[in-house]
């Protein structure tokens, strides 16, 4: 007998069950077992024997939860038996009260459900496997209530459960138990206090309101339903869902706005104020309390609605450059400058600047103006050229950056997505060739580093560009505007093959005629040239 087997978890030997050996992966699911039971079993290592019977029994996930709901209750709870209804075992009536929230029916009037409280039943046992899934995927305070519950019960369809819609929803999308179900400490059986409830609904009000304002004040065109959404959840309160939020925008803003379905599940909120609209609320202003107005706070009001005016002309030019960088036609002349500029700022500009030669200034400035006013929806043509032409002479982020942070050009991140994306648009063709085009290719090598102490990390490249004389018309092309262009790509895009020269084993006479007579004028002596010669490849030049 002192030489018996024993298991490490019955401490019996059994010496008509099946033994088996401890290896490293079973040692540690027997020792995470012990964790999630609280038990006093020593920790077992690889090595050590178990039956089979006894180790199938400690894992399993079923009797752990059994051992769990029974720790935490003060007196251990009863198993189903075969006599007994599954129903009257459960923690919570599941006839009368939700099993994810513990929050009974909400009726409004005469059997008719309040409206966001509506409930549905289980009815499959493909929800019951799904939703005991659900528990062990969230793992976190919600679930492991849920789980507690549905524990006591073998079957949900059988015992006749039933759940709110909403909380459903919340649960599997990792959300919390929606506001109007969580138990207050006065109610006694799930219905939240009325006080408590217009609490939260005034707050939600206040995050929306606050929102709104954020969004009045930024709107650059590129804010969705899902970016307000999220404006309402950093103050801590639960959004609204999309429908309702897109009904409280119309109402908040009497209208005056308008929704683009960009993509399913993607809608942009645009502030749309007609001319009309912004000129009442200007002579609405003016006319209340005129006489005990300031000098000064009159010509606020005219400066507002005239920036208000101006805001709103330059919302509506088109953003040409989402897809695709199609600005070359606005940089071909002046001119075509200052006609990207909306007339009311054209106008502005044009008041305000003086001078023969401001026609460069009022357009640059314009676009300046124009972007800083939608700096996540557009990019102006003036601005990202600007950027190009200085990446293309200095090569210098911090000088684009620089003046970036000051509003006169685009950002470098800008510019080198325009270079990229122009560089898999030219590769290595030449488009302008005709039958009276001639092509010379230039090269060049261009070395970094050389000189390094160790002799690594140098650089050797070859740059080659082609010149064309008498080229045919030069078509431009539209450069699109891609995110996911890689160096890589660029490598492939640029590469010339190689094709080395064999030196032709005949070589052919080249002759010379004789060259006709030199007169030169003056007392300068005549002198006839006749170099007459018979030139042969040379076989070798090494």
């Amino acid at each position: 007998m002192a030489n018996a087997i024993v298991c490490v978890i019955c401490a019996k030997d059994g010496s008509e069950m099946e033994f088996q050996t401890l290896h490293k992966k079973g040692a540690a699911s027997v020792n995470r077992a012990i964790l999630a039971r609280q038990d006093d079993l020593k920790e077992v290592s690889s090595g050590q024997v178990v039956h089979a019977r006894c180790r199938k029994d400690y894992c399993s996930q079923k009797s752990i939860e059994q051992k769990q709901i029974q720790l935490d209750s003060d007196s251990p709870r009863q198993l189903p038996v075969s006599n007994r209804t599954r129903s009257e075992n459960s923690c919570v009536d599941m006839r009368k009260c939700c099993f994810l929230c513990c929050q009974g029916i909400v009726y409004q009037g005469f059997s008719k459900i309040k409206k966001g409280y509506e409930v549905s039943y289980v009815q499959t046992e493909v929800f019951d496997k799904s939703i005991r899934e659900l528990c062990k995927n969230r793992n976190d305070e919600w679930a492991l209530d849920v789980l507690g519950r549905i524990s006591c019960v073998a079957d949900l369809h059988a015992a006749d459960a039933f759940y709110h819609r909403q909380c459903y929803i919340n649960f599997r999308g990792n959300l919390g138990i929606p506001s109007h179900f969580v138990a207050s400490t006065d109610s006694p059986c799930g219905i939240k206090r009325r006080n408590d409830e217009k609490m939260d609904l005034n707050l939600r009000n206040h995050a929306f309101v606050s929102a709104m304002a954020q969004f009045q004040e930024e709107d650059d065109g590129e804010f969705t339903i899902n970016d307000l959404c999220a404006l309402m959840a950093e103050r801590e309160v639960e959004p609204y869902s999309h429908k309702f939020m897109k009904q409280r925008i119309m109402e908040h803003f009497e209208g005056n706005v308008t929704f683009t379905k960009v993509r399913p599940g993607e809608v942009k909120v645009c502030l749309r104020s007609s001319t009309a609209d912004i000129m009442r609320e200007f002579y609405r202003t003016k006319l209340d309390c005129t006489a005990s107005k300031t000098e000064d706070q009159i010509k606020s009001e005219i400066l507002t609605a005239a920036a208000c005016l101006l805001r709103n002309d330059m919302l509506d030019i088109l953003n040409t450059n989402k897809e695709a960088f199609n600005f070359f036609h606005v940089l071909e002349s002046q001119e075509q400058s200052i006609q990207f500029l909306p007339p009311s700022l054209r106008i502005l500009l044009e008041k305000l600047f003086r001078g023969k030669n401001k026609t460069m200034k009022i357009a640059s400035i314009g676009h300046a103006i124009i972007e800083a006013s939608r700096p996540r929806s557009l990019s102006t043509p003036l601005q990202l050229g600007l950027g190009i032409e200085l990446h293309h002479h200095f090569s210098s982020r911090y000088l684009i950056d620089l003046l970036h942070s000051m509003g006169f050009c685009s950002s470098y991140k800008e510019v080198t997505l325009f270079e990229n994306n122009a560089a898999m648009v030219n590769k290595t063709d030449i488009d302008c060739l005709s039958s009276e085009s001639f092509v010379q290719f230039v090269a060049d090598n261009a070395d970094h580093n050389l000189c390094t102490l160790d002799g690594k990390n140098t650089f050797h490249g070859m740059g080659i560009i082609a010149a064309v004389t008498r080229p045919s018309t030069i078509t431009r092309k539209i450069v699109p505007r891609s995110k996911e262009i890689t160096s890589k790509d660029i490598r492939a895009a640029g590469s010339i093959r190689i094709v080395p020269y064999n030196q032709n084993a005949t070589f052919s006479l080249t002759v010379y005629s004789a060259l006709p007579n030199v007169e030169t004028p003056g007392n300068f002596c005549k002198v006839h040239v006749s170099f007459p010669l018979l030139i042969r490849h040379p076989i070798s030049c090494y």
